[in-house]
């Protein structure tokens, strides 16, 4: 995505807000130094912290760089090597989770292979340097069709997994081969197209479209993963490829957003009566029962854990269920619950600049029809694509 223009990145940052995006990754951004400081300046007052890279050889082509929210603790993880490599940790310094964006060339001469495979190995030594805690998302410019992920666990890599992946996108090229055992070698798995869903393109172009934009995580951190969607319809000014969203989530809130994830807009949820309304009084029962209960809890588990020991048991299960039975109750009976519809927010795009926006769309609908159409009918889409034809005057020519 190009952020030249003010109006662009405003879009993308309403957008990362409405959707509640934790972290955004962004390649191709265009930006020199200057721009990067208006782009730090534009989203100091926002959630959000901006991290970018620029390479001076590379300005008006290329760019990678990051949004991430505050609260994650951000900061940069290391200086990387590659131009297109950037990789920041958020977290607790004692167990972080390390996130990377990348973009890869297109594979169009030795000059770029040379390029991506430079990248590819720095990519590869950091993967298995904190191997397990590994993000990484970009535009691979790579296409790895249906291969599965494989990936080698144990002490002498006697376990082999195997991930299946479905796919739109047919195509395997060799570039997409090499992505793959880099990715799986470190113990990375795509998760584009896993697990019963199927991956949907994302990039469209006058040659046709293709998958090439991914998310891929540490294949331990699959407990943790909800998902990876292709958004649809999220059309942003200077982009022709679609977004690519996954969801992690901590370990004892899978269960939860399981739940939000299958309920449909207008189901029932129950959610804790917690508006106190300024009256501070609200409070004391949820003290009083809290108190009641898990005293009555500690006095459980502390005769429970000297039963496992006596009779060499693990009683971390138990517990944890029984600190979330009492914990659960103390809440019903100190505030009460109550039912809530569930609402799905969409997110909504703005665009201060209507003949922009027309234009960004008109492109992007023709790149699609493109991609579908033969003959005599894609002679004439690609005579409409060309860029002559899509020109709009002064404003434009900032």
């Amino acid at each position: 995505m190009h952020f030249v223009f003010a109006e662009q990145r405003e879009d993308w940052l309403e957008l990362a807000t409405q959707a509640q995006l934790d972290v955004c990754a962004v390649v191709e951004t265009w930006l020199d130094e200057e721009g990067q400081r208006i782009l730090e300046y534009e989203v100091k007052d926002s959630q959000y912290q901006w991290f970018g890279k620029v390479e001076q050889k590379l300005v008006g082509r290329r760019g990678v760089g990051m949004l991430v929210r505050k609260s994650l603790n951000p900061r940069i993880a290391k200086k990387s090597v590659s131009a297109d490599l950037l990789w920041i940790m958020v977290g607790e310094q004692e167990d972080p989770l390390y996130l990377a964006v990348v973009y890869l060339v297109p594979n169009t001469s030795a000059e770029n292979a040379e390029k991506n495979c430079k990248l590819l190995d720095e990519l590869q030594a950091d993967m298995i340097l904190w191997y397990g805690k590994v993000v990484v998302m970009g535009d691979w410019n790579s296409r790895i069709g249906t291969l599965p992920n494989v990936v080698l666990e144990g002490e002498d890599d006697e376990v082999r997994i195997v991930e299946e992946r479905s796919s739109v996108d047919k195509t395997v090229s060799n570039q997409g081969i090499r992505v793959m055992r880099v990715l799986n070698a470190a113990g990375v798995v795509v998760t584009n197209g896993m697990r019963g869903n199927t991956a949907q393109f994302t990039s469209f172009q006058a040659g046709g479209s293709s998958v090439i934009d991914l998310i891929c995580i540490s294949h331990q951190l699959l407990q943790n993963w909800v998902g990876t969607d292709t958004w649809k319809g999220v059309e942003t000014v200077a982009s022709d490829h679609q977004m690519v969203v996954a969801k992690l989530t901590r370990k004892q809130e899978r269960a939860k957003v399981e739940a939000v994830k299958n309920c449909e807009e207008g189901c029932n949820v129950r959610v804790w009566r917690t508006r106190d309304r300024g009256d501070l009084s609200y409070w004391d029962q949820l003290r009083s029962v809290s108190n009641e209960m898990m005293g009555m809890w500690s006095d459980e588990a502390e005769q429970q854990i000297k039963q496992a020991v006596d009779q060499e048991q693990n009683v971390a299960e138990w517990i944890w269920r029984h600190w979330l039975s009492a914990h659960n109750e103390a809440a019903e009976r100190g505030v009460g619950s109550r039912i809530r519809k569930q609402q799905i927010k969409k997110p909504r795009i703005r665009h201060k600049d209507a003949q922009v926006k027309e234009l960004a769309r008109l492109k992007n609908k023709l790149r699609k029809a493109l991609a579908k159409s033969e003959g005599e009918v894609r002679s004439v889409v690609w005579t409409t694509t060309r860029r002559p034809n899509l020109t709009c005057g002064s404003e434009c020519d900032r």
